[in-house]
């Protein structure tokens, strides 16, 4: 058992800027009648729009709010919470929800009427909407071996919110932190694809069955039902319904279920299993073993203009993973996916992932960007009192280069073929089984995987330039870009020589030779977004036209002139003479 002591510290802070004064709002949320933490609760900022959650127990942090502004808290089951800021001595410590009115002495014949619960809960798909919402959504996951935790993925994503569901993720930004536990790591490579997968309205293969999956004569089958709480919603009245398998408990979840009486509207859930007998897990390695995966899932939804939108999932396991080396050993996740800033969304990097990648892959194909983390996502999302950047930054942690490629890790196995980012050291094509860096002309090698492709084309190279910007608040845009080698679209069917590695090196470097061009000029500019949305589109377009060029005129490295001439224009722009390094050209 994990247990979790809670100590509260309430802060308040003051800087003055201009004619405004600014604070640093941070505290705990309690519950008043048990004096217990109520976590992940909505902190709202009514003068700037901005929310944030409370942690797990109830802690949150507001940076640089208004003196002047209202603050609001709210929680599923309690009421409203409003706090006017400049009243500095009236902010409780902590601050307390009250519990929402129990009606439940005033339900005569509804508590053991499972036929009527049954048709509330079956009427929830029928009365669901099919609009779709924008919104930004923050994903985290925490990892545990016992009581020490060994994997942090933090990610920011667009979503596509259809109702009740997310219906599609874009990828922002992430960052990924490792610790060893008994000489292995652990990774959970797919788990917010998991999230996204489990719809509240239709039955899975991956996940067990709830009732609003169903009608209600197959409700009445599958579940019992008892409603627990019965309080007052607007012009509503909400229900909490709790449901348990009447059959195949391995296969069906136990839970409650907040849903309004007349408009059979879903304001949560929460599903929870022991040892399902269908999960979206699979091990990383063919020969390890799953032997049981235990959930607990809860999931909130928003009303906009009278219809549920899916607001945040916190998504819990736990699972009893058997290596093919070792003992047997027990991992425990703490998984959370939140929306929030509706109708705002980040600008998402032009960049191309394979249809299905999963999250380690997509973090290791952007630079780390200090802005982003140091200055933006703190305000963004709070789910932890600095907890998890003491974590990121705590030394036994391996973060992103050390991860994915500085090659501290004792087992890299589980991670083949990542991308590579442009940093002066050449490519090199080669097989799996040469893992060890080597060194020609005090050059440094990176490799990429040489794969078999049944393509008719002898031959393709991709190197994508990543580009991202992030509003800054003096009304310019902060720019991150990179070149990065993409081992997914590139292949080649031809022998591999020092001809086909100097033409492989030379391209990579033209890329770059644009990119840093392209990084000029936004320096130089007023760093306006439309402005340097406008230079990055140049950028593309004259990286295209040196590529069909290049590729046109080389003959994959067997134009010796032709060669020599590229050769030359790396060579001036970047310091780097691929012909020298390689020496496709001596004469035997």
């Amino acid at each position: 058992m994990r247990l979790f002591f809670t100590f509260f510290l309430f802060v308040l802070t003051t800087s003055t800027f201009s004619q405004s004064t600014y604070l640093n709002f941070s505290g705990q949320v309690r519950d008043r009648q048990t004096n217990e933490p109520v976590g992940f609760v909505k902190v709202h900022s009514k003068a700037t729009g901005r929310t944030i959650i409370t942690n797990v127990n109830g802690e949150f942090e507001f940076y640089e709010i208004s003196a002047t502004d209202t603050v609001i808290f709210s929680c599923v089951g309690y009421e409203r919470k409003y706090l006017i800021i400049e009243n500095l001595s009236e902010i409780p410590e902590p601050v307390y929800l009250k519990q929402k009115e129990n009606m439940l002495n005033n339900v005569e014949i509804f508590a053991s009427d499972q036929p009527y619960l049954a048709k509330i809960l079956a009427s929830v798909k029928k009365k669901a909407t099919k609009k779709v919402i924008p919104s930004k959504v923050y994903y985290e996951l925490k990892s545990f071996h016992d009581d020490q935790q060994i994997e942090l993925l933090q990610g920011f994503y667009n979503a596509d919110i259809k109702g009740y569901d997310i219906q599609d993720l874009s990828y922002k930004i992430g960052r990924v932190g490792l610790q060893y536990f008994n000489e292995r790591i652990f990774v959970s490579l797919q788990t917010s694809l998991s999230i996204v997968l489990m719809e509240m309205l239709e039955v899975s293969n991956l996940f067990p069955n709830q009732p609003l999956q169903y009608g209600k004569s197959k409700i009445m089958k599958k579940f019992d039902l008892k409603l627990v709480d019965k309080y007052a919603e607007e012009s509503d009245t909400m229900f909490v319904i709790s449901f348990k398998p009447r059959v195949s408990e391995k296969s069906n979840f136990y839970g409650k279920i907040w849903v309004t009486e007349v408009g059979n509207r879903v304001s949560k859930v929460e599903f929870n299993i022991e040892d399902a007998s269908k999960h979206p897990f699979i091990p990383i390695f063919p020969d390890d073993t799953i032997h049981s995966v235990d959930f607990n899932i809860t999931r909130t939804f928003e009303d906009v203009n009278n219809q549920q939108f899916w607001d945040k999932t916190y998504f819990n396991y736990a699972i009893n993973y058997q290596s093919r080396e070792g003992e047997p050993f027990s991992i425990f996740a703490e998984a959370v996916l939140y929306a929030y800033e509706s109708e705002n969304q980040y600008y998402i990097p032009d960049f191309q992932f394979p249809e299905v990648v999963h999250d380690y892959r997509k973090i290791s194909a952007f630079p780390y960007n200090d802005f982003f983390w140091n200055e933006v996502a703190k305000n963004q999302v709070i789910l932890d009192d600095g907890e998890q950047e003491a974590y990121y930054n705590d030394s036994l942690t391996l973060t992103m280069d050390e991860v994915f490629f500085n090659k501290k890790l004792k087992h890299n196995k589980f991670y083949y073929s990542p991308y590579v980012p442009w940093t002066g050291k050449r490519v090199l094509w080669r097989d799996l089984s040469q893992e060890q860096e080597e060194n020609n002309n005090g050059i440094s090698y990176r490799s990429t995987i040489s794969t078999v492709h049944t393509y008719s084309k002898e031959y393709n190279l991709e190197v994508q330039l990543y580009f991202d910007i992030v509003d800054s608040a003096d009304g310019m845009v902060q720019v991150s870009s990179a070149t990065i080698f993409d081992p997914f679209y590139s292949y080649m069917n031809l022998e591999i020589t020092p001809k086909e590695l100097c033409f492989i090196n030379i391209f990579f470097d033209l890329v770059e030779v644009e990119r840093r061009k392209m990084m000029v000029k936004i320096n130089q500019s007023d760093r306006k977004k439309e402005t340097v949305l406008a230079i990055y589109a140049a950028a593309k377009e004259k990286i295209e036209e040196n590529s069909k060029d290049y590729f046109g005129e080389v003959f994959h490295g067997h134009n010796e002139e032709k060669m020599k001439r590229w050769n030359a224009k790396v060579s001036e722009e970047l310091g780097i003479d691929n012909i020298n390094i390689f020496e496709p050209y001596t004469k035997e």
